[in-house]
């Protein structure tokens, strides 16, 4: 039970902020769209690489 209890959890908060991203993510161009995720991940990755 404890296995599957942390996954429910996750994605039962991961819910209410699905609607109102959806919203906005609707009216940004899909070229900024496409930008985020990698402005958010090159740190991420960088920070991996070089600690």
């Amino acid at each position: 039970m404890m296995p599957l209890l942390m996954p429910m959890m996750l994605l039962l908060g991961s819910l209410p902020g699905t609607g109102p991203a959806r919203h906005v993510f609707a009216r940004v161009p899909e070229h900024i769209r496409r930008r985020l995720p990698a402005a958010k991940l090159v740190p991420i990755g960088g920070k991996l690489v070089f600690a």
